[in-house]
């Protein structure tokens, strides 16, 4: 081996044995850790404990408060319609007139045989006195004054008859002039001027409501009454003065003004429904509410003391429930939920939150269980967002420099 090649070799070995301890010392330094998630900012809602209306609500129908059907009481030919079909009428009002020409002459007639038999009972009476001062004299026979006595109670008699008969004809005469019996909106009529009414009995001519103020009726199933009873004695529903308020929504969604308040319960349960029906009485002074229209009636049964509501936002629906994101020592916590029922746009729960805990609104997405979360303010209503620089898609390329 020469010179030339042993210098060679050695170089080699002592470049591989420097590459060598270069690597072992690179792979004996220790990685660097990780470094730690920043936190995620979210917006947060603080639950409050709140006494809140316990409502219930119903499918209820309205009805008026009275319906009287107005009904032909004696037989004739309809003369006049006083009425126009569908309006509001008064107590005494004329809604129709059937021919009272009969009627007037029967009544004369009866009269005049009123003004006959009291003219005979006066001269029978007074023949009776006469025969009386006879007889006690022995001037006439007993039985002649006996006859003269039932005369006389017979002419009573028929004067008593007589004005019997005045009174009916004088009431038949009353009755062609048909009246509104009270005050409400009457319907359309059901025959026309010129019909003949009362042949085979009291026809019906129309029908008056009165629909201020209406009853609004609806019906509850056994098991939500006994439900609703166990909550009351067990105290998750307290009394309160609105206890038995009926509120009205009507048939587009919106609430009526005036609100009613329950005046009668049917005191057994229908055996075919298994439901109990209730009656509201609601006031209506603009006949908004009419007799067959369909409404919703949400009814107050007390008051649920401290309760939690949430706004509808904050929910997540999952496929086995609701649950919320919460913030617990900095970190984000999942919680699952039973909800409850409505108060407008917030959600009562049952079960899962307590008061013054922090439900996350906004930047839950893509939280998990554990994640660091900073709770920040969120802008002023109103307030302009600060302006996020957005890069050019396509930017010319500077000229060159001559």
């Amino acid at each position: 081996m020469t010179t030339t090649t042993f210098s060679r070799g050695l170089t080699a070995f002592l470049v591989v044995s420097l590459f060598t301890a270069l690597i072992g010392a690179g792979c004996a330094k220790k990685a660097p850790a990780p470094a730690a998630p920043a936190a995620r900012p979210v917006t947060v809602y603080t639950t409050r404990a709140e006494d809140v209306p316990a409502v219930n609500s119903h499918v209820g129908r309205v009805a008026a408060y009275s319906s009287v059907e107005v009904r032909a009481r004696v037989q004739g030919i309809v003369q006049k319609i006083a009425f126009t079909d569908g309006a509001q009428v008064k107590k005494g009002d004329l809604l129709f007139l059937i021919e009272p020409d009969l009627y007037e002459r029967v009544a004369a007639e009866a009269r005049a045989q009123l003004a006959r038999a009291e003219a005979e009972a006066v001269r029978a009476k007074g023949y009776e006195a006469r025969l009386a001062r006879l007889v006690a004299a022995d001037a006439v026979s007993r039985q002649d004054y006996d006859n003269a006595a039932a005369t006389a109670t017979q002419a009573a008699s028929a004067v008593t008859a007589a004005r019997a008969a005045v009174e009916r004809a004088e009431l038949d005469l009353a009755h062609t002039r048909v009246v509104a019996t009270d005050d409400g909106r009457i319907g359309a009529s059901r025959v026309s001027e010129g019909a003949l009414v009362g042949r085979d009995g009291p026809t019906h001519l129309a029908t008056i409501d009165r629909i201020d103020p209406v009853f609004v009726k609806f019906t509850i199933s056994d098991l939500d009454a006994l439900a609703l009873r166990r909550a009351v004695e067990g105290g998750a529903i307290q009394d309160a003065e609105t206890r038995g308020q009926v509120r009205v929504l009507l048939p587009d969604g919106s609430p009526y003004a005036e609100p009613g308040r329950i005046d009668f319960t049917e005191r057994e349960v229908n055996p075919d429904t298994g439901t109990i029906t209730l009656r509201a009485l609601v006031p209506n002074p603009r006949r908004e509410l009419l007799p067959g229209m369909f409404v919703r009636a949400e009814l107050n049964v007390g008051v649920r003391a401290g309760v939690i509501l949430l706004p509808q936002q904050v929910v997540i629906k999952t496929p086995v429930g609701h649950g919320v994101w919460v913030v617990a020592d900095g970190k984000a916590q999942r919680r699952d939920l039973v909800m409850g029922e409505w108060f407008g746009k917030r959600w009562l729960v049952e079960k899962g939150l307590g008061a013054g805990e922090q439900v996350v609104v906004n930047g839950a997405q893509g939280l998990m269980p554990g994640t660091p979360v900073t709770i920040v303010q969120p802008p002023a209503p109103g307030a302009a967002a600060a302006p996020t620089p957005v890069a050019p898609v396509y930017a010319p390329a500077a000229p060159a420099a001559k």
